[in-house]
């Protein structure tokens, strides 16, 4: 009798109990061999994918020719198929002659008697083995009923060693959330704590791929992706939004209708792709999501999913209140600068400018060089444009004091009412849409900015004789428009890009997109998009 079999390596050792528990159970199958004197037996344990397809995953006695034909037995068809289906021992006497057989594979193999027993836990079918007996044999019925019993025996084993194997796994799964929750916590960097969870929910729940989409500026953060960037369309986007309620919602390759869904499955080779939306305050700020190759559902996978969402957005909650802190202790520091600039820098060239003012008509009746009267109206001209430079700083930071009730736009348009009174020579057309939203300060801090500086550079730079403003909304999109009529300008110039690289850095910090369209004598357009 053999006495040492073979391990099918392709399985993977996760789902491979034989290897896990290789005295117990290989000592039974053995031993059974031992008592019935077989000349061959096989293991096959329930694919990890599928609970009706049967893998062989070890084997003694059977010559190649077997265990390459008979890799996977499913349940309902042929010999050991129906063994399956029917809970029961089955025997063939003569394999030669046996329709039950769909393939003659078994005799082939040298085998004339063959023996099917489920391994059975209750009604839960666990393995199966298969025996072979190169000549023809005879099984009385006390023999039957105890290959019957044995079958038991062993399901009942199997399920014993994978609940206890299940239970260790979950338990060094929660030692292990519990360590992810804590490193999560301690990080203050958005970019930084995303791009942890993903790696970690990667390894903890064996994906494929991971990633998170942030709300509302719809920034992605991926692992086990290529191509992202083309791949998250605001198409796949909102789709991957439509059932928001649902937490966790699990989406299977089978249920696909919408191309952008189809591409991304394809593109990450899954079946299966597990989200959970994280909420704060009904609103969601995050989508956290992983893909498998299997569409096999799995309790803890989502048990595991929410538990990573949860760590996940306790440390966003912290760095948002931390990031909200900042903006209003910066608000704050914004109406004190205010203030100061205006009981000091401000009044001084008001004073600067009087007294050049007083110098000029004193010597207006002198003889005094021209050149000299030149140089000190250039002179009164630069303390003005310097004096309003200073009023639109202090009217920007004093609009922008945490203690007022105004909305965004009630902000805009106090300032652009300012703009209008203090530059009449601009006309100023304006449009801004009522707006259904809730940003956070610091976007409404950068999206004013762009907008002070964008009309900072129409009355300084641009010669423009008309501009307008508009402000609008359509679903979850803001969107700002300025234009003039101005001279505009060439983008190459380094003087005029540092302008604009600032306004851009204002927009990048936000998840907004930023464009400018310039020609010279053509006027310009700076156009900012952002998800609200």
């Amino acid at each position: 009798m053999l006495q040492s079999g073979i391990f099918n390596k392709r399985l993977s050792l996760k789902y491979n109990l034989l290897e896990k528990y290789h005295d117990g159970i290989l000592t039974s199958f053995h031993h059974i061999l031992s008592v019935y004197n077989f000349d061959a037996g096989a293991v096959y344990l329930p694919s990890p994918n599928n609970t009706n397809i049967f893998k062989l995953v070890y084997s003694v006695g059977f010559p190649p020719e077997y265990t390459e034909n008979i890799q996977t037995v499913v349940q309902g068809f042929g010999f050991g198929g129906t063994t399956v289906s029917l809970h029961s021992v089955r025997i063939s006497e003569d394999t030669e002659n046996d329709p039950r057989f769909v393939r003659p594979v078994v005799f082939k193999a040298g085998f004339r008697s063959f023996i099917s027993v489920p391994l059975l836990a209750g009604e839960k079918v666990m393995g199966l083995l298969n025996f072979g007996y190169q000549e023809s044999k005879k099984f009385t019925l006390e023999q039957r009923e105890t290959l019957s019993l044995l079958g038991n025996l062993f399901g009942l084993y199997l399920k014993d060693h994978l609940s206890l194997r299940i239970s260790i796994e979950q338990e060094r799964q929660i030692k292990k959330m519990y360590v992810l929750g804590t490193e999560l916590f301690r990080i203050n960097d958005l970019n930084h704590l995303c791009n942890i969870a993903l790696e970690e929910s990667m390894v903890l729940l064996n994906a494929n791929c991971t990633f998170i989409i942030l709300k509302p500026s719809n920034k992605v953060f991926a692992k086990g992706i290529k191509e992202k960037d083309s791949l998250f369309t605001p198409e796949l986007i909102n789709l991957l939004e439509k059932d928001t309620n649902k937490v966790p919602l699990i989406i299977e390759r089978s249920s696909l209708t919408e191309p952008a869904l189809i591409n991304f499955f394809n593109s990450c080779n899954i079946e299966k792709l597990n989200l959970m939306y994280l909420d704060l305050e009904d609103t969601a700020i995050a989508i956290l999501a992983f893909g498998q190759e299997h569409n096999q559902y799995k309790d803890f996978d989502i048990i595991s999913l929410t538990q990573i969402g949860n760590n996940l957005l306790v440390a966003m909650r912290k760095y948002l209140y931390i990031k909200e802190s900042q903006d209003h202790a910066i608000a704050k520091e914004y109406s004190r600068i205010s203030r100061e600039l205006h009981d000091s820098l401000a009044q001084q060239l008001s004073a600067i400018a009087n007294k050049l003012e007083f110098i000029q008509r004193q010597n207006a009746n002198e003889e005094v060089p021209y050149s000299v009267l030149d140089e000190i109206q250039e002179c009164k001209d630069l303390v003005y444009l310097t004096n309003n430079d200073i009023h639109d700083t202090i009217l920007g930071l004093r609009l922008l004091k945490t203690e007022e009730d105004d909305s965004f736009t009630d902000i805009v348009n106090k300032y652009l009412q300012s703009f209008m009174s203090s530059y009449p020579d601009i006309e100023l057309n304006i449009e801004i849409n009522q707006l259904n939203c809730q940003m956070p300060m610091n976007t409404q801090i950068q999206l004013f900015r762009i907008i002070q500086e964008s009309l900072t550079n129409i009355r300084k730079h641009s010669k423009a004789r008309s501009a307008s403003i508009s402000i609008t909304q359509q679903n979850n999109q803001l969107l700002i428009k300025i234009d003039d009529n101005g001279q505009g300008f060439d983008k190459s110039n380094k003087s005029v890009g540092y302008g604009l690289s600032v306004m851009r850095e204002r927009a990048e910090e936000i998840g907004a997109i930023f464009k400018i369209t310039s020609c010279q004598k053509q006027g310009t357009q700076i156009t900012v998009s952002v998800q609200v």
